[in-house]
């Protein structure tokens, strides 16, 4: 049997199978063999594992021996050494900018396609950018991050290597497209911001807050242990929850608004039903309280961090209300927050950063600390995460590489403790607040401090993103702050 009709077997296909037959059966059996179905049995998770790869792989040298081309964005159809050009075609400065704009569209359809899972296609779009634009240093990078989930890890230390070399390369050059903004420039104002209060108790501390991917719905927690919903859309408060006795430190919501987690001071992890407000189960097995939660896009998994120094693992399909729970306790210290990234579990303590396989709860990576830890959030195409931490400092970080990427500074005024932290659904503001109430919005991708917003009297927080135009921030002072720009 030749190795192609092993690989059209893999994916349960005659030999000779049409391109969209291919990916129809990839995506199918992805789905019907991910790991995490099988969480609850650690040996069908590994062989799911193992079938995975090779159906992964399987789909991959289909698709580069069938070399198709897809309508108007095919990673085979752009510019070839092999075809002619026409004298306008091979205009220097016009190429250039065509070949960099498609090269960032590439991109961009890998985000989307990672977002999915769908590995494989993401690989195609970055190699398609890679072809487009050689110096793109960033496509390399996110190249090397989808390799390393993928398990290919020679490619990926090869990719993590050229592009540190670009980035070397692009800081020698004086014509670098993100140059670093020099500390002693004033911090220019954001386009106008204006901001609309929520709510305005000035006895009731708001300790977190969760959005609906849809923008429509907001849940908020106060110190005192209750649960507000909230409609965006008329900005009007329409349920409180009561159940937690003590603090509520976080709040998450499943993407379709459907399903509120909240968790605390009591250690109690609880589930409420929005539509309803009602609560439908409470786990427990912390022993200290939990800080922080992070609920898989398909809700299937939840990650909670604790005081008592674990991460644990809930699979929400089990119907049981005390389901078989994976224990992670690499944490010394308390667990101040936790993040999932796609398959990866992002955890801080005081001391250190760890990037954690969801799945298995294996160290990937560790990072060390850049002061007290106590706010992380990771970038929508998660290459990415930034830190806040109690000296004032946020860090930015590359999934992958141990060492900072840059870290943001307020020219103007100093920075204290940051207590929440968050990117826009694009990718392009991170929001950051802390103990001197103001909210600071920057590039990250360039490190800018875009803009400073007042309207709080105490410490901020819990900021969540609504839009990437309008984002939502709670502060100690009892009031909720809906910010939008104009």
């Amino acid at each position: 049997m030749s190795d192609l009709s092993r690989y059209y077997e893999t994916l349960g296909l005659k030999p000779g199978a049409s391109a969209a037959e291919i990916k129809a059966a990839y995506r199918d059996l992805a789905k019907q063999w991910h790991p995490d179905r099988f969480m609850s049995n650690r040996q069908e998770a590994s062989i799911a594992e193992e079938k995975l790869k090779a159906i992964n792989e399987a789909y991959r040298l289909l698709r580069e021996a069938k070399a198709w081309e897809q309508p108007h964005m095919s990673p085979q159809s752009p510019v070839s050494p092999s075809q002619p050009q026409t004298r306008s075609q091979s205009s220097s400065r016009p190429m250039v900018r065509t070949r960099a704009a498609n090269a960032q569209v590439y991109y961009d359809m890998a985000t989307e396609a990672v977002g999915a899972r769908n590995y494989p296609e993401a690989l195609e779009y970055l190699r398609a950018a890679i072809r487009m634009d050689g110096q793109y240093a960033e496509a390399y990078k996110f190249r090397g991050f989808v390799n390393s989930l993928l398990g290919y890890e020679l490619s990926a230390q090869a990719d993590l290597q050229k592009a540190e070399q670009l980035e070397f390369e692009r800081s020698l050059s004086n014509t670098a497209p993100t140059p670093k903004p020099s500390p002693a420039a004033p911090a220019p104002d954001l386009q106008p911001w204006t901001s609309t209060i929520l709510c305005d108790r000035p006895t009731e501390p708001i300790t977190a807050v969760a959005v609906a991917s849809d923008g429509r719905l907001l849940a908020s927690a106060t110190q005192q242990g209750a649960i507000d919903l909230w409609n965006l859309k008329t900005r009007t408060g329409f349920c409180r929850l009561h159940g937690h006795e003590g603090a509520i430190y976080a709040l998450a919501m499943s993407a379709d608004g459907q399903l509120l987690v909240s968790a605390g001071a009591d250690r109690a992890i609880r589930f409420w039903h929005i539509k309803t407000g009602t609560m439908l189960r409470s786990l427990s097995g912390h022993t200290a309280a939990v800080r922080s939660l992070a609920l898989s896009p398909d809700r299937r998994v939840l990650i909670s961090g604790s005081d008592d120094g674990s991460i644990k693992h809930w699979p929400l399909s089990a119907q049981s209300s005390r389901p078989s729970v994976f224990t992670n306790r690499a944490h010394a210290a308390p667990v101040r927050a936790v993040a999932l990234s796609h398959v990866m579990v992002m955890s801080i303590d005081e001391a250190r950063m760890l990037l954690t396989q969801l799945r298995t709860g294996e160290t990937l990576h560790t990072y060390p600390a850049m002061g007290e830890l106590v706010a992380i959030a990771p970038s929508p195409n998660g290459t990415a995460f930034a830190t806040g931490s109690r000296n004032g400092q946020v860090t930015l970080w590359s999934v992958g590489s141990p060492e900072p990427v840059r870290s943001l500074q307020d020219p103007s005024q100093p920075m204290r403790s940051i207590g929440a932290i968050a990117y826009s659904p694009n990718g392009q503001l991170l929001a950051t607040g802390g103990t001197d109430t103001a909210l600071r919005l920057w590039n990250p991708e360039t490190g800018q401090l875009r803009g400073r917003l007042n309207g709080h009297a105490k410490e901020i927080r819990a900021i969540a993103f609504v839009t990437h135009q309008s984002l939502i921030t709670g502060s100690l002072d009892g009031s909720i702050r809906l910010w939008h720009r104009q």
